[in-house]
């Protein structure tokens, strides 16, 4: 790498959270290929690791520390959707159990599930579902963040859209006070009732979005993956309301004539 390069720093060098360069490595390395391999390349990954360490004191002195490495998810694939919440590229982690780690620390998991505030990137295959985690501090404590992606999306891939970035936002339940972080910081002060979230990017898609199956952009709606809106939007497909107990259902006349006009 060349000298003075983020991979081969000239000291003193802030050279924190190598997995986010890492990750970021092996992405644009599947990215340069992409145009020879293309039936073997994903579109953009999240390509980073959120490790988040929390920590404070017990009522009786003794010092807590928890240390979390927090999903994302991978690009759209030649053949078929990015997997959800997922993202390995070149590491191995444990999801540890919620439950048994209430048990033992001041820290609540309020909430674990799939990312519902920004789409997966469309595409022919859409990327991924990210994930989002809201971890609450039962006692003051003070926390340490490192990712990236919170200003750059994973990118789409041939004429796929892109992804969501990421990002981190703590706000206290008591007094309703809401921030937004970058995505490396160290050494926070916490109080009682903090919520910190974390919002992981989501997959870029994998070609051209009007190429969809119009029956899996349904699915995903129905998931609550994708709006009705984004449908329309992002995909051309028309859906119209019905009662049948699940609220949509595909319109192909509307949708064949909403990709007419969009081609």
């Amino acid at each position: 790498s060349p000298l003075g390069s983020i991979f081969n720093p000239i000291a003193p060098a802030a050279a924190e959270a190598r997995f986010s360069q890492i990750q970021r490595l092996c992405d644009l390395i599947i990215k340069a290929l992409a145009p020879v391999l293309p039936d073997r390349c994903t579109a953009g990954n999240a390509a980073v690791l959120s490790f988040a360490s929390y920590s404070g004191l017990r009522p009786n002195g003794d010092y807590w520390v928890f240390l979390e490495v927090n999903e994302a998810a991978m690009g759209g694939r030649p053949f078929s959707d990015g997997p959800d919440t997922v993202e390995e590229l070149m590491r191995n982690t444990r999801n540890n159990p919620l439950e048994d780690l209430g048990m033992h620390l001041p820290l609540i998991c309020d909430r674990y599930e799939v990312r519902d505030d920004a789409p997966p990137g469309a595409g022919r295959f859409r990327g991924g579902a990210g994930v989002v985690k809201s971890q609450r501090y039962l006692t003051p404590g003070f926390m340490t963040h490192e990712s990236d992606r919170n200003e750059d999306p994973p990118w789409g891939i041939f004429g796929g859209r892109p992804g969501a970035c990421s990002r981190v936002e703590v706000r206290n339940l008591h007094t309703g006070a809401t921030a937004s972080h970058p995505a490396k910081f160290s050494g926070l002060r916490t109080e009682a009732g903090d919520v910190v979230t974390y919002y992981s990017p989501t997959g870029g898609g994998y070609g051209d979005p009007l190429e969809r199956d119009p029956q899996k952009v349904l699915d995903d709606v129905l998931d609550g993956f994708v709006t009705v809106d984004q449908a329309r939007d992002d995909y051309g497909v028309a859906l119209g309301a019905v009662d049948d107990g699940y609220g949509w259902a595909l319109d192909e006349a509307g949708t064949a004539a909403l990709r007419a006009a969009r081609r």
